[in-house]
């Protein structure tokens, strides 16, 4: 995703696995757990993955609240969608886990948001939804200064962060059994990564092979995650396991 932004021109070089890897690593060096959801936002800015950036906690069902926001645009568009009751999270991201918008200037399914959004310089938008062991969180907002032309690689990028930021928002609310699901899935989708990357397979055929590699081994899937990701590709032992 290439983004404009005050230090000009940006293109994230980072495939998904090595984007969260990175995110997770800046992570540890902030040690108070509402500081790291604020410090994952700023990072997700300095990667170059977008211009601005929002983490949307929900409350309730019908309530939700800015959590980070990385400046005032980004907390405006929260805020606005909040007294407009209109915008991705709102209702659409809760249903579809993920969503692009091009240029939020004229795209018809925020008519009211979209526009006033772009007045105030943000015009592109990946929103994904944050949530773990069925509980939705909230979601994680990165607006471009400029309309965009989102890719499937950028969705995916998206997605991979994500799961960083649900995990650092579920430690905020020190509740340990949601940090440690998400953590444990963010496992396996980065060792999903790490085969994409590898062997430049789809995220369906990196999945099968996950599962048959847990399959043949009997071996739980986090395990064969763990071993992919410390070898960072696929250990030639897994690849070709033992009768």
């Amino acid at each position: 995703m290439g983004t404009w932004s005050e230090r000009g021109y940006v293109q994230v070089e980072l495939n998904p696995a090595e984007l969260s890897a990175e995110l997770m690593a800046r992570s540890r060096d902030v040690q108070d757990a509402d500081d790291r959801v604020q410090a994952a936002a700023a990072t997700l800015v300095e990667l170059g993955l977008a211009d601005a950036v929002s983490i949307t906690e929900r409350v309730d069902a019908t309530q939700f609240r800015t959590r980070a926001a990385t400046d005032e645009r980004a907390a405006a568009a929260d805020a606005s969608q909040f007294e407009m009751r209109e915008g991705p999270y709102i209702d659409e991201v809760f249903q579809q886990g993920i969503l692009a918008a091009n240029d939020l200037r004229d795209d018809p399914r925020w008519p009211h948001w979209g526009p006033l959004v772009a007045q105030i310089g943000l015009r592109g938008l990946i929103s994904v939804q944050l949530y773990a062991s069925g509980t939705t969180l909230g979601a994680l907002n990165l607006f471009s200064t400029e309309p965009q032309n989102f890719s499937s690689d950028d969705v995916e990028k998206a997605r991979a962060v994500a799961t960083i930021v649900s995990i650092e928002l579920a430690r905020s609310r020190h509740d340990a059994h949601l940090w440690k699901a998400v953590d444990a899935r963010h496992r396996v989708g980065q060792a999903q990564g790490i085969l994409m990357h590898q062997f430049r397979f789809g995220s369906d055929e990196a999945w099968a092979l996950l599962l048959r590699l847990s399959q043949q081994g009997n071996t739980k899937l986090f395990v064969i995650a763990d071993r992919i990701i410390a070898a960072g590709e696929l250990p030639r032992k897994l690849a070709a396991p033992e009768e």
